[in-house]
């Protein structure tokens, strides 16, 4: 099961990469927006991998995960032509709530203070 965990962790690595470069390539309208790919989960058996993105510049990142989203099979179909893997994972984009919880709190205090 380490092993398992040490190869979800290794091909996770490589492929936010990847994905990053193919997300700004494919989508210059995220670029000012400053959208970032946070973390990857994958599944032991890779089968599934949850991409979490936040995005500096909006408070409603919902729009960039739809169309993430919506284009989920297509991006995982130019990944796995760059991709040694047998079998690329499927892609699930997620909006990370713990960038949007913390700037939530920032403003908050900043509030506060003044």
């Amino acid at each position: 099961m380490h092993h398992d965990t040490n190869r979800a962790q290794r091909v996770a690595s490589t492929i936010r990469n990847q994905l990053a470069e193919l997300i700004g390539e494919t989508y210059p309208e995220f670029k000012p927006k400053l959208l970032s790919i946070t973390h990857l989960r994958v599944s032991p058996d890779l089968a599934v991998m949850d991409v979490y993105c936040s995005c500096l510049e909006s408070e409603d990142i919902s729009p960039l995960i739809d169309l993430l989203q919506q284009d989920a099979k297509q991006i995982r179909h130019r990944l796995a032509q760059h991709s040694q893997m047998k079998k690329f994972p499927a892609l699930r984009f997620h909006a990370d709530e713990v960038q949007n919880s913390s700037r939530k709190i920032d403003d908050l205090l900043k509030q506060l203070k003044q």
